[in-house]
């Protein structure tokens, strides 16, 4: 529902501080006046105004609609004591709910610049003022998961990639049964698989997998003891009892397994995008291509089951039952093959390439760069021992992460083609809205035609492709010095009070682990700042102890504004800002700090802690598409270094107050 409630907190620096909810709504406007009220539709409105401001907002869905306002205190002199917050549905103003009329306390803060409350901090160097202070704007608090990344557990990895293996074999549901067996059940050969050790169990399968006679593919030089190892060392305390392993031990596992997966990739992935795997930055990427890559060789594995299910229906034609058909369709359905995966008989004697790719680099990542807003062709050549009858491409554009189907078109091939395809296959501009710039994506080929006895045959690559936009992010030079956002009344949308409290007599001590996280949101219009989380409990004798979770969420435009004042450089223009706003760079704004802090007093002081960060002005070598080719593929690209500033470090400051 619409609400419309403000609530005094504090003041201090030249603002005084409100809770606001608005409930549904997600604009809101506030006014001040001396408290008098008129009735107008209903409702009662503060009278005799001296101060409406503009319409703020809209709140973040996520927020719950709960902020915090900071009105500047110089607006509350005289008679002018009384503020009430109005809430709309929409920007016209529509839905609005008022609150109550809130006074503020007759003790309000009305200096200047409010830093009674502060400590007094010395830095080791001084720095001349190059504009005067800018009024703060209004930062709204927001509810963010402030835990740790998800850890991958060993069933989300290999449930996404092994247990594919029993649609490319049905034997190797037996296999994996074994292997995977907390009993200690023994693979088909060899020792048994209990512990985990990924490399092992992969190679067990590729062998399980070889055609009858072959040689089963050799382990990697990366030993299974070093593999194991690592992972042990990578799982946390928490993680041993859980049975997870953190992102970071799974990556490196997943990588090392790679080598052993080679003889499975080579057949689908081209050689470019294979080699990518070991340079992608999000090892979700490379679960996502490796997926796919398993899930076209399991072709030949599905087609196989297909035709031993027609030879057992023939056998055993059943009963013509309508109601009973339905029903297992229902339940099966589930089990059908997406529409992006063609089914087919994957041929191995014949294959496909992507031809004329030019590999370029982008934020240290060599990768295959396509520009956004462009028309995508995608050259292919066919190898073949022998030529082939009419057949079809399907051109698949696929989401490199979770395997979701973007784009999709079919091209006619001539019969006794062989070489490059007479036409490049593609997308429309239309189609590809969707699209992101940083991100990678996967092009999915797959050609396919009937053999003399009429059964559908094919042919699959997937070639690995990076979205960029006019300008994008390369080399980044952060090794200069740090700048402290020390200064309250021009960093002011960089300072947090994260907490206060008011000790008494039975509390005279307070010691906290302090967390404190730092993130950037590209869509955010201000900076905001993180719900603090508290925990407490008394231990001893007058004293509490107890765990503090907050954090910082960052916006471009905030950064951006800093650089005339930080670093006497000029701000960047909107498309050069949007470029940095790529995944993989926004990722350098994460930051992680912890402290321990500590508070003693006598009863009725009041304590607090306050967060602001240091920034490192980095160099960018903010890259330019020069050379575009009719296909869409960024062939070169001219760099022109930008600055731009990073947070590196971020400082606690502990203040108390007499009572």
């Amino acid at each position: 529902m619409a609400l419309a409630c403000i609530r005094f907190v504090d003041s201090g620096r030249g603002v005084a501080r409100f809770k606001v909810d608005v409930g549904r709504n997600r604009w809101y406007a506030y006014a001040i006046g001396e408290g008098g009220t008129q009735r107008r539709n209903g409702l009662t409105m503060l009278d005799a105004r001296s101060h409406t401001s503009e319409l703020l907002g809209p709140l973040d869905p996520s927020e719950d609609g709960r902020t915090e306002l900071e009105v500047p205190t110089r607006l509350f002199s005289g008679r002018d004591r009384s503020i009430q917050l109005m809430s709309f549905r929409t920007p016209g103003r529509d839905g609005p709910a008022l609150s109550e009329i809130v006074v503020v306390p007759p003790n309000l803060d009305l200096s200047g610049d409010g830093l009674a409350d502060l400590p007094e901090i010395s830095m080791t160097r001084s720095r001349t003022l190059a504009a005067p202070p800018r009024q703060a704007a209004a930062i709204p608090t927001v509810r963010r998961a402030l835990a740790p990344a998800r850890p991958l557990s060993t069933a989300q990895f290999l449930d996404g990639l092994l247990a594919l293996l029993p649609q490319i074999l049905p034997a190797a549901g037996s296999i994996l049964g074994g292997l995977l067996d907390g009993g200690g059940a023994k693979g088909p050969s060899g020792p048994p698989a209990g512990g985990g050790d990924l490399q092992q169990l992969v190679a067990q399968i590729l062998k399980a997998l070889a055609p009858a006679g072959a040689a089963a593919p050799a382990p990697a030089k990366a030993d299974a003891k070093s593999l194991a190892l690592g992972m042990s060392r990578g799982m946390d305390r928490g993680a041993k009892k859980r049975g997870r392993y953190s992102e970071a031990a799974v990556a490196p596992a997943l990588l090392a397994a790679l080598p052993a997966l080679m003889p499975v990739l080579q057949q689908v992935l081209s050689p470019e995008t294979i080699k990518g795997l070991f340079n992608m930055v999000d090892p979700k990427n490379v679960l996502g291509a490796v997926t796919d890559a398993v899930t076209s060789v399991g072709k030949l594995g599905l087609d196989a089951e297909k035709q031993e299910l027609e030879h057992l229906r023939a056998l055993n034609p059943g009963v013509d039952d309508p109601a009973l058909n339905q029903l297992l369709l229902s339940m099966s359905a589930h089990l059908e093959e997406p529409r992006a995966h063609p089914r087919y008989r994957r041929v191995p004697t014949v294959r496909l390439t992507f031809t004329d790719l030019v590999e370029t680099t982008v934020d240290g990542r060599t990768v295959t760069a396509f520009l956004l807003g462009r028309a995508l062709l995608f050259p292919l050549m066919v190898q073949t021992p022998r030529p082939l009858p009419e057949a079809r491409l399907v051109l698949i554009l696929k989401d490199a992460t979770t395997l979701e189907p973007l784009a999709r078109t079919r091209v006619a091939v001539p019969a006794g083609t062989a070489g490059p395809l007479p036409e490049a296959p593609g997308f429309p501009v239309e189609d590809l809205q969707r699209l992101v710039a940083g991100r990678d994506y996967l092009v999915c080929a797959h050609l396919i035609w009937r053999n003399k006895r009429g059964d559908k045959v094919g042919a699959a690559m997937s070639h690995s492709i990076h979205m960029v936009g006019e300008h994008s992010p390369g080399a980044v030079d952060a090794t200069g010095p740090a700048v402290p956002l020390d200064d309250v009344g021009r960093h002011r949308d960089f300072w947090h009070k994260v907490w206060e409290d008011e000790l008494d007599d039975d509390h005279r001590r307070i010691e906290l682990e302090a967390r404190y996280v730092t993130l950037m949101e590209p869509d955010r219009t201000t900076n905001a700042r993180v719900e603090t989380v508290v925990r407490t409990e008394p231990v001893g004798v007058r004293k509490l102890e107890g765990r503090l979770k907050s954090g910082l969420v960052l916006c471009p435009n905030a950064l951006n504004e800093l650089l005339p004042d930080i670093a006497g450089a000029p701000m960047l223009a909107p498309t050069e800002l949007a470029a940095l706003m790529t995944p993989g760079f926004v990722r350098r704004f994460g930051l992680s700090a912890r402290s321990s802090v500590k508070f003693a007093g006598r009863g009725g002081a009041t304590v607090a802690l306050w967060v602001f960060p240091e920034v490192k002005v980095a160099t960018i070598a903010l890259q330019r598409a020069a050379d575009v080719a009719p296909s869409g593929q960024v062939l070169r690209f001219e760099p022109r270094h930008v600055s731009f500033p990073l947070p590196c470090k971020v400082h606690f400051v502990g203040t108390s107050s007499a009572p």
